[in-house]
């Protein structure tokens, strides 16, 4: 990158507490130069005293960044047909009480989509942002995962027609209902039965950048799973 840090935007500290009562405290940073490229840097601070420093960077040249910028115009008509995803849960392995959901998400439409990332999971596969785990519960479907998205994707990769990706979350057994963690709240607590995931996308930047005008927002939900029987 030429001349960086000619311009810089820092942001502050922020933290939440897991489920798991850990504290993880997350901060953002970009640095511009005169030509326009752009560096940005996430940063996550986790684990018992804090010891353990988590860095995500990504670097956009000038050409990429005005690719991906938002041009205000009309906002594109909603189509679930050309914005389309199919979302599959692949396999579900037990870890002790909880269980490991993998999926593969594919653009079955006709045109390309935007999918939000949050680095990398522990075995290289792209955290999606949010990828949710859900259970059926007194005839409605609730979130069974531990992520509390107080924040917003820290990057975005466009999944055009055809192409796929996989990825996986965590299904998580709480001791009781209505946990709170963070600023969310978790109604249900045991697994049981059969789960489902699903992921918010859209159909371009400027729906991602600004939502109060943009109001569109696509939601790809898979066909519910059984958990192993002898897990619950």
């Amino acid at each position: 990158m030429r001349n960086p840090g000619v311009f810089k935007v820092a942001g502050k500290w922020e933290h939440f507490e897991s489920a798991a009562r850990g504290t993880t405290y997350i901060r953002a940073e970009q640095w511009t130069n005169e030509a326009g490229d752009l560096v940005s840097y996430n940063f996550w601070y986790r684990g018992p005293g804090l010891t353990n420093l988590e860095v995500y960077a990504r670097f956009c040249s000038f050409q990429e960044v005005e690719e991906h910028r938002c041009v205000p115009g009309p906002q594109k008509a909603h189509d679930e047909r050309a914005y389309s995803l199919a979302l599959t849960v692949r396999k579900i392995e037990p870890q002790g009480k909880d269980f490991k959901v993998s999926v593969r998400i594919e653009n079955n439409g006709s045109e390309p989509v935007m999918i939000g990332l949050n680095g990398k999971l522990p075995d290289g596969s792209p955290e999606l942002w949010v990828l949710s785990v859900e259970q059926k519960e007194q005839s409605e479907w609730g979130y069974v995962g531990v992520v509390c998205a107080e924040h917003s994707a820290a990057d975005w990769i466009t999944l055009k027609p055809g192409e796929n990706i996989e990825s996986w979350a965590m299904a998580v057994d709480f001791p009781e209902p209505d946990h709170r963690w963070a600023k969310c709240q978790r109604k249900i607590a045991h697994l049981h039965g059969q789960i489902r995931t699903s992921i918010s996308y859209y159909p371009g930047v400027c729906e991602i950048e600004n939502p109060d005008k943009y109001r569109d927002r696509y939601t790809a939900i898979s066909e519910p799973a059984e958990i192993p029987s002898s897990q619950h």
